[in-house]
């Protein structure tokens, strides 16, 4: 190479510039990727350019956050929001429609007889599918898990008793309703519903 440096015109320039191609000597070189030299000029440049890219990198991240953050708030207000409108229509229906002490009764009645009934269609359904019924409630509860043996009003298990080929379910002795099932031997479901023990 015959060229003298672009800075330092008398010396002896050894290499190119990689991005401007000004000849440089070896005290001019600023940066060395690999065979590429860099001028301080030019090296400043692309650090410049570096620097940049990765502030514009962080900028769009921290965007990203932030919208994230936004949309997890507005979630939130979403949320709050529809809380604070079921509270709302509760106590305005409670208000206009109250629920008298007497409803909740009917309710804790209807639901507990509703369960006990449930109870004895599982009784002849365990029946239809094992031949005959079982010796306890507790063996119901093993062949369908879900069955719930326990009244709602007074937090006391059913009474079942297996009789003969039919078997008789009655409400706790403490609840409030005495409805009795039985089932007879002829399996016509729920025969007599009788109110008196």
């Amino acid at each position: 190479m015959n060229e003298v440096c672009k800075y330092h015109p008398d010396r002896k320039a050894i290499v190119h510039c990689y991005r401007c191609n000004a000849p440089l000597c070896r005290e001019c070189i600023a940066y060395r990727d690999g065979d590429r030299y860099y001028c301080k000029k030019c090296f400043d440049y692309i650090l410049e350019e570096e620097y940049e890219k990765e502030i514009e990198e962080i900028k769009i991240e921290v965007r990203k956050k932030q919208l994230l953050a936004l949309l997890l708030i507005f979630g939130l207000f979403l949320i709050a929001l529809e809380i604070y409108s079921i509270n709302k229509n509760k106590e305005y229906l409670q208000k206009t429609y109250p629920l008298k002490r007497e409803d909740l009764i009917i309710r804790q009645n209807i639901k507990s007889l509703v369960k006990y009934i449930t109870l004895g269609e599982n009784l002849v359904k365990y029946k239809d599918k094992y031949g005959k019924y079982p010796d306890n409630l507790y063996e119901l509860t093993i062949a369908f898990p879900k069955i719930d043996t326990i009244d709602i009003i007074s937090n006391k298990g059913f009474i079942y008793e297996k009789k003969n080929n039919g078997f008789i379910l009655s409400m706790p002795k403490t609840g409030s309703r005495k409805e009795k099932i039985r089932v007879e031997k002829n399996n016509i479901y729920f025969e007599k519903l009788i109110k008196d023990r």
